[in-house]
């Protein structure tokens, strides 16, 4: 069965094609699994494949912005691995990738459909008060202001703004949900390779051990406590693409 959100012409390019997008999520997902594990050899040339996926991004943010939206949630979670790479550049190695993640979402604020006045501002205004209760935090505990968390603690207000812009129907949302189960299903596999494979050295799976709560999988990059997490909203996203009937075929 095919699925397809119907083409729009609009002046700010707010088409794709459901089907491509999802081909050319998977593969980007791959890429990064790849990047993965150059990492363990050379930084350079990880960073670079990281940096050119964001660069990728950007530019489809400006040309055909809904569909650097989608691939943004199809891609964010696995490309979370890269987090401890820098540019291999000196002056800018203060900020990794995971902080320039932002500047395509940064991009897709200002571009795109104007945010509707039927859409709800309480999420806005909710992520926008917890960001600046993060900066208080910092300002009362004596501490200076980490510049590379709070642009990270910002995505939660920008990925819920962008949300609001880009999602316009019940097949935008659908797409939405296809892209986050592609990006947590490979952190969930990655889990089950390491309980398979137990507390062995390979370099890319990181087997912690709590005292308290005994054996935890991180799987692939997360820590333990991330990892249940990205399990929950991959079941989620599992139980709703079945229950909904848009994956007909996974029903008997």
């Amino acid at each position: 069965m095919q699925f397809s959100i119907p083409v729009r012409t609009s002046p700010t390019n707010l088409t794709f094609k459901h089907n491509q997008i999802m081909i050319e999520t998977i593969i980007i997902n791959v890429l990064i699994i790849v990047l993965v594990f150059i990492s363990q050899y050379s930084f350079v040339p990880a960073a670079i494949g990281g940096f050119s996926i964001i660069l990728y991004l950007t530019m489809t943010a400006l040309t055909r912005p809904a569909k650097s939206f989608f691939l943004i949630f199809g891609i964010k979670l696995t490309f979370d691995a890269l987090w401890f790479l820098k540019l291999p550049f000196p002056e800018y190695e203060r900020f990794k990738l995971l902080e320039l993640f932002m500047i395509p979402m940064i991009f897709l604020v200002f571009v795109g459909p104007k945010l509707s006045r039927q859409s709800l501002r309480w999420p806005i205004w909710c992520s926008l008060f917890y960001v600046l209760w993060v900066i208080l935090a910092m300002l009362l505990n004596g501490n200076d202001l980490d510049l590379s968390l709070l642009i990270r603690q910002s995505g939660i207000f920008l990925g819920l703004f962008i949300g609001l812009k880009y999602l316009k129907d019940e097949e935008y949302f659908s797409t939405l949900i296809y892209m986050m189960f592609i990006s947590t299903i490979i952190p969930m596999l990655a889990s089950l390779v390491q309980i398979i494979v137990g507390p062995i050295g390979i370099p890319i799976f990181h087997y912690k051990l709590d005292s308290i709560r005994e054996y935890r999988y991180s799987g692939l990059y997360y820590d333990p406590a991330t990892a249940g997490m990205v399990s929950v909203i991959s079941l989620l996203c599992n139980t709703y693409l079945i229950s909904s009937g848009i994956v007909k075929r996974f029903k008997s």
